[in-house]
């Protein structure tokens, strides 16, 4: 069975502690053999013998304790990695002067690894804002509107020409249990529910709007994550306006 380190160095010490003390009775056996003077043969005998217990003793309460010096040197080290696992990357943590230099060595490596996730996750977080501002202006330049929503109906985006002409839609209503107009209900949310509903792809619908006096083309498609499973929607209406975008 493998030992731990705890119980590798109680081993250490408890082999250390056995020589020690075959070591004290070879020299009592010596020297009670010995034809020394009496009195020198008491003093060493004493020394040895309260070496001995000494010895002993300390050994014995680094056996006992060795467990829980490691646990509290190591308990900094332990928050650090499960507050890393949890995605903060921000963690400050005061280390005693006394620490072990080799923890306060690990402690510095996770310090700088900390700096360096950090640094490449707001990397990430800029890019990722980057990007999602070049997709919004893109789709707010075109003729056509979009809505963008989580596969349970709540809205996470409503580009500018949804917002023109469809102006009580709103991002993060949850359009499933909202009621809007009569426009609406029994045009884009009517669409939009049949997907939620079969979690599938709808074919392309024509609904008139009568506060529009025309008819607008709704269509949609499934966001799916890596293992295919539906996590969002995309609606595009067509026919909201027509010729080029005003970009005044």
């Amino acid at each position: 069975m493998k030992l731990g380190l705890s119980s590798k160095i109680r081993l250490f010490i408890l082999l250390a502690m056995l020589i020690s003390i075959s070591s004290y009775f070879s020299l009592l056996f010596f020297i009670s053999g010995s034809d020394i003077e009496k009195n020198l043969k008491n003093d060493l005998s004493n020394i040895i013998w309260g070496s001995l217990i000494l010895n002993f003793g300390l050994s014995l309460y680094l056996i006992g304790n060795i467990g829980n010096y490691i646990h509290k040197s190591l308990a900094a080290v332990r928050f650090l990695i499960q507050e890393i696992s949890k995605g903060n990357y921000n963690v400050q943590v005061d280390i005693p002067c006394d620490t072990d230099p080799e923890i306060q060595n690990v402690m510095g490596s996770l310090d700088y690894m900390q700096e360096v996730i950090l640094h490449y996750d707001n990397l990430k977080k800029e890019k990722i804002v980057e990007n999602r501002n070049r997709i919004i202006k893109m789709l707010n330049l075109s003729i056509d509107g979009f809505i963008i929503l989580n596969i349970k109906g709540q809205i996470i985006y409503i580009s500018d020409v949804i917002k023109k002409y469809f102006k009580y839609l709103e991002e993060n209503t949850d359009i499933v249990n909202t009621h809007f107009q009569a426009d609406v209900e029994l045009s884009i949310k009517k669409y939009i529910l049949q997907i939620i509903k079969t979690h599938s792809k709808i074919d392309p619908q024509t609904y008139y709007i009568s506060s529009l006096k025309k008819h607008i083309f709704v269509k949609g498609n499934l966001v799916r994550d890596s293992r295919g499973i539906p996590i969002g929607i995309v609606i595009c209406v067509n026919n909201l306006e027509s010729g080029e975008k005003d970009t005044n």
